[in-house]
């Protein structure tokens, strides 16, 4: 059920931080989502058209929403074209931040997704746009896609990535009809692609409030692993006892 949100919900999800937003500062997240965009237009041959979503959509009646399936950000992207007037559809973007509601009205950031969706349908188009974006994000990564079912997608795919660890998943994928129009797409959630790409130990290390953890994430740099933290000697201690 879409988790309908106050004003003041509105208000404090509006300042949170976008990290694949440069406005907001630098951030390897942003080159990775460049990657990615740049990789899958190349492969079709085909323009792209971004759209940054703070993940919030409006029900019927204008109340805001957090958008909680990968359609509802299509479906945004839609209603803008056909706002515009726009006959073609180019290959379709979303981009920025996931977030769930809690039971007790707090907003729970799920991290960063990157979204793409071609109007059109057909069997060797999925794999081949799955396989280019993979190479873009993750060039020495293996990949395989394996069938999803219970996803947002009619028929739905899982792409997993294999970084030295083991496989991890980092999208769904697959075939799609809404209104009365069939749609190829890719969900991909960017924090664990990162940690694939750096070699992050976690990819909640993404969000870690340690400098040095954010100093190494401006780019996509291997990863260094970080020395222990040197104990705070500012104040006494007392011994026990």
């Amino acid at each position: 059920m879409p988790t309908s949100l106050s004003a003041d919900s509105l208000q404090r999800l509006l300042s949170r931080r976008d990290l694949t937003n440069p406005r907001q500062g630098e951030h390897a997240l942003q080159t990775l989502a460049r990657d990615a965009l740049t990789a899958a237009g190349e492969s079709l041959q085909l323009p792209v058209r971004l759209h940054r979503s703070l993940g919030v959509a409006r029900d019927g009646e204008g109340v805001p929403r957090l958008q909680t399936v990968a359609t509802d950000s299509l479906q945004e992207l839609l209603d803008l074209l056909r706002d515009e007037g726009a006959s073609d559809i180019p290959m379709l973007a979303c981009l920025g931040p996931v977030h769930a509601g809690q039971q007790d009205g707090a907003l729970r950031l799920r991290g960063h997704r990157l979204a793409l969706w071609v109007q059109a349908a057909g069997e060797a188009l999925l794999p081949t746009l799955v396989r280019q974006v993979a190479r873009g994000v993750l060039p020495d990564a293996g990949m395989r896609l394996l069938p999803e079912p219970g996803t947002t997608f009619d028929r739905g795919f899982r792409m997993d990535v294999h970084g030295g660890d083991g496989w991890m998943a980092v999208a769904t994928c697959g075939y799609l009809k809404l209104d009365g129009q069939e749609f190829t797409g890719i969900v991909m959630e960017l924090e664990p692609v990162l940690a694939v790409r750096k070699g992050l130990p976690d990819p909640s290390l993404v969000h870690s409030p340690d400098q040095r953890v954010q100093a190494q994430l401006l780019d996509l740099q291997p990863w260094k692993p970080l020395e222990p933290a040197e104990p705070d000697v500012s104040r006494p201690v007392r011994p026990a006892g």
